[in-house]
């Protein structure tokens, strides 16, 4: 690699994918207008992923191979150096977890990693390989563009299906809204989408139970423990919704109006 080409050698100006497969010869590497309109808009509260995933199907992204060398033992027991291979890079997001960097552009990887070399792949082999793998995709990481698509976009993408935001998910509502307004003492379940900008500054929905004034709290403790255990033996059934979940206990001392709002859903018991 050197400082005007990736790791395969090949210039960064004037970059094409004609040495790939047919599908992107005529590909420049340019960022998808629709994904930068799309990304611009989540980032300045505008509009949500859903932008996103739409503009991302039957596209493309452009997955990062680095050079890592490989090491080979010989008969005497000693390690060498005597290749090297390319491999998908994962990094480290902002909870420790892994996630899988993919960018739009030829431009967004230069600026990202320089020494990585920009393999285009359909949005659906993307999506399947991280759902596979991290089970999320940061694209443009440290760019303005930067977004992250969770579980449910990946899925969406691969599936064909409309994203919705967990908050207003119908599986979010049958399988942890419904069983939590079944707890007796439990007036309502707020929904909040503390990551709006996609971003991973938060989790992905906060589920609140929220319980009546005068109520006695040691025993709706421990029916919302088991419930939300409940909830959570469940999860191969609402896992493509939504991964990321705090579901809390809120004490109400006096009765209080709790009104829906921006990226926040509440649900009553009847």
């Amino acid at each position: 690699m050197t400082s005007t080409g990736d790791s395969a050698g090949r210039p960064w100006v004037g970059r094409t994918f004609q040495h790939h497969d047919t599908a992107y010869a005529d590909d420049d590497g340019s960022a998808p207008p629709a994904f930068l309109a799309a990304a611009a808009a989540v980032r300045d509260g505008s509009a949500s992923v859903a932008g996103v995933v739409e503009a991302l199907r039957e596209s493309r992204l452009l997955v990062p191979l680095v050079a890592e060398a490989g090491d080979t033992e010989t008969v005497d027991g000693r390690t060498v150096d005597k290749s090297q291979e390319l491999s998908i890079v994962a990094v480290a997001g902002p909870d420790g977890a892994p996630i899988l960097p993919m960018t739009s552009s030829a431009d967004a990887m230069r600026a990202w990693r320089p020494d990585a070399r920009p393999v285009p792949a359909s949005i659906e082999r993307c999506a399947a390989a991280a759902l596979e793998d991290a089970g999320r995709i940061v694209i443009d990481p440290g760019s303005p563009t930067q977004v992250v698509l969770r579980r449910s976009a990946l899925v969406a993408l691969l599936t064909g299906d409309p994203w919705m935001p967990p908050h207003e998910h119908p599986v979010v509502q049958a399988e942890i809204v419904g069983p939590l307004l079944r707890v007796d003492g439990i007036e309502a379940v707020a929904l909040a989408d503390a990551d709006p900008a996609a971003s991973l500054a938060g989790r992905e929905l906060e589920v609140r139970a929220v319980a009546s004034p005068g109520v006695d709290r040691q025993t709706v403790q421990a029916a919302f423990e088991r419930t939300v255990a409940a909830i959570g033996a469940r999860r191969a059934s609402w896992q493509d919704a939504v991964t990321d979940v705090a579901i809390e206990v809120v004490w109400l001392t006096q009765p209080t109006r709790i009104a829906s709002g921006e990226h926040v859903a509440v649900y009553r018991a009847r």
